[in-house]
């Protein structure tokens, strides 16, 4: 599978790297220089800090570059008959009737709280291929859950 990303999740990557790139990078620039002139830089515990979060700046803005010129933007449409990428799918907890709507979405995207989830995530990649009416089983260290699912539809991108 291509390195897939929806339109709104490349978005965010860029708005994270432009920021980095600009302010973050800026700043911690900065703090580096504030804590040079502070005296003798092998025993400045400030400026030894500053380089190290100047380099963690500078790494992640690397990491963002990367993930920003190998990721795909996802055009749509997503099925609505099998659950693939993008997918909003409405699944039931078979033993306890809980439903929950999960989308799937790229791992770099995926937030639980807003209910996206990888769809390399354990529970994304049983769910991959299914169809309304199939159930899928989940096991993880607490046991097997079963899922069936309810309803697919066209996610968000």
């Amino acid at each position: 599978m291509s390195n897939f990303i929806t339109r709104r999740g490349f978005e965010k990557l860029e708005a994270s790297l432009y920021k980095l790139k600009g302010e973050g990078l800026r700043k911690a620039q900065e703090q580096v220089n504030d804590a040079r002139e502070e005296g003798r830089l092998e025993e400045n515990e400030g400026y030894l800090h500053a380089q190290e979060q100047c380099r963690m700046i500078e790494g992640r803005i690397a990491e963002l570059e990367s993930l920003v010129s190998s990721v795909e933007i996802f055009e749509g449409p997503a099925s609505s008959d099998v659950v693939g990428f993008c997918s909003l799918v409405t699944i039931e907890d078979v033993d306890n009737g809980r439903k929950r709507t999960i989308q799937l979405v790229n791992e770099i995207e995926a937030n639980v709280n807003s209910g996206s989830i990888s769809i390399t995530s354990p529970l994304g990649s049983c769910l991959v291929g299914s169809v309304v009416g199939d159930e899928v089983e989940l096991t993880t260290p607490r046991g097997t859950t079963t899922y069936q699912i309810l309803e697919i539809a066209a996610g968000h991108f």
